[in-house]
């Protein structure tokens, strides 16, 4: 489909004709993803270090293990956290080592160094710190470094395929991140795409395509924009102001999808922790819940104001409000004790996200469901 622009984002005329194919070209990715590739794999095995403490509780990874593996490779996944968010892990390292080889149990005032619970381990105030790493560096390390490539413009080839490359998706846009056989799905979803594409309605017969291409999830959006951003960069630089545009529009909606995936978080953590007669299972599966809803949200804390909706001073409200405030110990361990009334917030910060990010009540509800 060939299109053109008439007008630049300053008004001012563009002689821009994009000729905007349907698919995304892949053939200089490998090339020039490696750099965040390698930043993924080591948040990858920060985390399975982790899986293997929750996996056994005979087994202790201790703060210098964690650390050894997050500040492995050049650039480090240390090297790409927000400064912020670099001093949140220190403490949730050495929490991790001070819960391992215990069992945790929710009692006020807490007690004791955490430990495993149900499938997870927890903070003696039922902070899940496998979560508060993985789902906050999504955050904190991987949208930091894409900020850092828009901040320096994203302007050739190389610099999209980051981008592309930080935001977990592969030019192919499987729209699947949860088949583990590499012979059906050789490169999943991750980060950023893996919740994109949870938060958007697939056809059954062909992840990669929209339920309805009329109005397509944000995973379709997301994958429309870098197919724009790649077209205009082919096009050079009288397509300047529509390549910016695309990429401003990749920032926005990534984040948007985060925001959304929180809801999705707070919603099923509440179902699960209100049961009637609720199992082990079910109350640990809430708190995990829980950790990953609060982990995304507070990943953003700290980062630069560049292209980001939320404030810090919005997360810093909404994660008090979810009794797990910045600059106070966490409560998340009374959602276990008295879960209607600590519960009783969530609504709450699902509004105040739907407000900001202009979601309606109907795309509220269809948050609350993984495709």
């Amino acid at each position: 489909t060939t299109t053109s622009a008439t007008t630049t984002s300053t008004g001012s005329s563009s002689a821009c004709m994009l000729n905007v194919p349907t698919s995304y070209d892949g053939s200089t990715f490998d090339a020039n993803a490696v750099e965040p590739l390698a930043v993924r794999s080591q948040l990858g095995a920060v985390n399975n270090l982790m899986k293997t403490a929750e996996a056994d509780l005979g087994v202790i990874v201790t703060f210098d293990q964690l650390m050894t593996s997050y500040e492995a490779g050049a650039p480090s996944l240390r090297d790409v956290t927000s400064p912020y968010y670099d001093l949140v892990l220190l403490d949730v390292f050495a929490a991790f080592e001070a819960a391992g080889g215990n069992s945790f149990t929710a009692v006020d005032p807490p007690v004791g160094s955490g430990g495993k619970y149900g499938a997870y381990i927890f903070s003696e105030r039922g902070v899940d710190l496998r979560q508060a790493f993985e789902k906050g560096e999504f955050q904190a390390a991987l949208f930091n470094y894409a900020q850092g490539l828009v901040q320096d413009k994203v302007t050739d080839q190389a610099s999209l395929d980051a981008l592309l490359a930080a935001y977990g998706a592969h030019p192919s846009f499987p729209g699947d991140s949860e088949t583990t056989d590499p012979a059906v799905v050789p490169n999943p979803d991750r980060i950023g795409a893996q919740y994109a594409e949870r938060r958007s309605p697939k056809e059954p017969s062909d992840s990669s395509l929209p339920l309805d291409p009329a109005a397509p999830g944000p995973y379709f959006r997301i994958k429309q924009h870098f197919i724009v951003a790649q077209a205009a960069i082919a096009e050079g630089s009288a397509c300047d102001a529509e390549r910016d545009a695309a990429v401003e529009q990749i920032m926005r909606e990534w984040e948007a999808v985060i925001a959304a995936t929180v809801i999705y978080y707070l919603n099923d953590a509440r179902t699960k922790l209100t049961k009637d007669n609720p199992t082990e299972a079910d109350l640990a599966g809430g708190l995990h819940g829980f950790g990953e809803g609060i982990a995304f949200l507070h990943g953003f804390r700290g980062l630069s104001p560049n292209l980001r909706t939320l404030s810090d001073s919005q997360i810093e409200e909404m994660l008090e409000a979810l009794g797990t405030p910045v600059a106070e110990p966490a409560s998340a361990h009374l959602l276990l004790i008295d879960p209607l009334t600590h519960t009783a917030s969530f609504q709450g910060v699902i509004d105040a996200l739907a407000s900001t990010f202009g979601f309606s009540a109907a795309e509220v509800e269809q948050f609350k469901t993984n495709f």
